[in-house]
């Protein structure tokens, strides 16, 4: 009966593992199980998790480029295009479109409308270049110094939780979509959590 129970944990856990990966990264991983809103709202789970493996790939990426001596600052500029590469820009979309609708300063409706564009405007290219400069700022005082693992890998962690965070406790500005899903779910932030072990 418990190693049912463990199977059956398992599987749901696995395919909302899965979702986080793909939704989160560019990493090629079969989608498990079938697909819903349920999955989706587990997935959140799983995002601190899949932010470290992310963090530890591109420590990865950066303690090679150490070791083939490429200069800190062409190392740090490298692994910031490692991870657009890697999260496919996810985050930095994100950005772009609410710094876009935030700076029009239009009332709420048009800003909202702004911000679904698929178009950049000029205060989403400004924020894509603050962000990108900062990252590649501290990475490369990282490589320079010679980051711990541990750094890099709770920091990419850290701001995938805060997405589930905001999830959690910030209001929506729309009354549809994604964020209208996962309203009032008890998100429980550790993935092992309800495990029958």
């Amino acid at each position: 009966m418990a190693v049912a129970g463990i199977g059956r944990w398992a599987a749901r856990e696995g395919a909302a593992l899965t979702t986080a990966v793909r939704f989160l990264s560019r990493i090629p991983v079969p989608l498990l199980g079938e697909t819903g809103e349920e999955r989706q709202k587990r997935s959140l789970r799983w995002y601190a998790f899949v932010g470290v493996i992310l963090g530890a790939l591109l420590w990865v990426a950066a303690e090679l480029l150490h070791v083939l001596r490429v200069p800190a600052p062409g190392a740090a500029a490298l692994v910031v295009a490692a991870d657009l590469w890697l999260t496919g820009g996810l985050h930095l979309d994100g950005w772009m479109d609410t710094a876009d609708g935030l700076g029009s300063r239009r009332e709420r409706e048009r800003a909202l409308e702004i911000m679904r564009d698929s178009r950049v405007g000029a205060f989403g290219v400004m924020t894509a270049i603050g962000a990108l400069l900062t990252e590649w700022a501290f990475l490369d005082m990282w490589i320079a110094e010679g980051a711990p693992f541990e750094v890099t890998a709770a920091a990419w962690g850290i701001a995938r939780w805060i997405m589930v965070w905001a999830v959690a406790a910030l209001p929506y500005a729309r009354a549809e979509g994604m964020g209208a899903a996962l309203r009032g779910q008890d998100l429980g932030m550790w993935p092992w959590r309800g495990c029958p072990c």
